[in-house]
């Protein structure tokens, strides 16, 4: 895997097929790991993280920090990243990926200012975010 983890990764059992560990990295970078063998499963890259030179803290790069929370319902991850679309500006990002592929879900990518890194928490059909962490 490429880049620090500070969030929680978070498993995922499946009825009848392989099981999930899932990690974010400061990379911008989410992984689907087989838990028995290890092997990825997918990789999704969601940005260019936010580079030193960008922030006013110390996490660098600036990517996926917090723990990702998962609606095993509909089988989606939820997380916000912070994402440099042209090298220059940041933006929070939340994304809803699918578990099993890694895609970006249909209208799966929210652009939102907040003053704080969020945790996020599923509510579902409502996101609702609560401020605190690193920047």
């Amino acid at each position: 895997m490429q880049g620090d983890v500070y969030g929680q990764p978070l498993y995922l059992a499946t009825a009848g097929g392989r099981d999930l560990l899932l990690v974010a990295t400061e990379e911008d970078l989410v992984y689907a790991l087989d838990t028995r063998s290890g092997a990825v499963v997918w990789r999704r890259s969601l940005g260019s993280p936010a580079p030193l030179s960008r922030l006013h803290c110390g996490i660098a790069p600036l990517g996926v920090t917090g723990t990702p929370v998962i609606d095993a319902a509909t089988r989606t991850l939820y997380l916000d990243a912070v994402v440099t679309p042209d090298g220059i500006s940041r933006r929070h990002l939340i994304f809803a990926l699918s578990v099993d592929d890694g895609t970006v879900r249909r209208g799966g990518r929210w652009t939102w200012r907040p003053w704080c890194r969020p945790g996020a928490c599923a509510s579902i059909p409502r996101c609702r975010t609560s401020a605190g962490g690193s920047c």
